[in-house]
C-alpha cells in the first residue's frame, strides 16, 4: 500500500512540475469601470465671464483594455492563436507573433476595446481561452485557461470647482474632465 502511495504522489508531483501556466500578463480577473461626476468651471478674462456645469463620464477597463498572453514554460513558438469561448456560446479568435526566449506574445491582445475596425477577445463572465503555439505552422503546443471578467462597476466622484482663464473650458468643458478624473484619483 505505501509503495502505491508514493509511486502516486511522484507522479502528481512530477505532473505538477511539468504543468504550464499560461494567462494574460494582466491576470486573470478584469472589470470595465463608468466614471461620473460634476464639474463647475468659472471662467473670466478681460474678454469676458462664463460658468458651467457639466457631468464629466468615462470608462475604462481594469487592469488593462490590452494584455500579452504569456507562458512559463520554454516553447519553441512563432505564432500563437487564442480562441475564448464566451458563456454566450460565441466565440472570438486573434493571433499574433511569439517571443519564444521571452514566453510571451510579440504584442499585447486587445481584451475590451470594441470599434468599427477592432472586436474585443472578452466578455462579460467566464471566458475559457484556448490557446495554441505553432512553429511555421506546425501545432507545437496548445491548452487553455480561464478569464473572468466582472460585471459593469459604476463609480462616482465628488462634484469639484474649477477656476479658469480660459473660456474655453466652459465652452469645452469636457475638455477638464481627464483633469478631473485623475485629480480624484478615477473616483477611488
Amino acid at each position: 500500500m505505501t509503495t502505491t502511495i508514493t509511486i502516486l504522489l511522484s507522479a502528481l508531483i512530477s505532473l505538477l512540475a511539468h504543468a504550464e501556466i499560461a494567462g494574460f500578463s494582466d491576470g486573470s480577473l478584469f472589470t470595465p469601470v463608468h466614471l461620473s461626476g460634476d464639474i463647475h468651471i468659472t471662467c473670466s478674462n478681460p474678454n469676458g465671464h462664463n460658468s458651467t456645469i457639466y457631468r464629466c463620464q468615462d470608462s475604462y477597463f481594469s487592469p488593462a483594455t490590452h494584455s500579452k498572453f504569456v507562458i512559463d514554460s520554454n516553447i519553441d513558438a512563432d505564432t500563437v492563436v487564442l480562441k475564448a469561448y464566451h458563456q454566450d456560446s460565441s466565440t472570438t479568435s486573434k493571433n499574433g507573433d511569439f517571443i519564444p526566449e521571452a514566453g510571451q506574445s510579440k504584442k499585447a491582445f486587445n481584451l475590451w476595446v470594441r470599434t468599427v475596425f477592432q472586436k474585443p477577445l472578452l466578455k462579460i463572465g467566464q471566458n475559457i481561452v484556448e490557446y495554441s503555439l505553432y512553429k511555421k505552422d506546425v501545432l507545437v503546443e496548445s491548452g487553455e485557461f480561464k478569464v473572468n471578467t466582472t460585471p459593469k462597476t459604476d463609480k462616482r466622484c465628488r462634484r469639484e470647482s474649477y477656476v479658469s482663464s480660459d473660456l474655453n473650458d466652459c465652452n469645452f468643458p469636457s475638455l477638464m474632465c481627464a483633469r478631473y478624473f485623475r485629480e480624484q484619483n478615477y473616483c477611488n
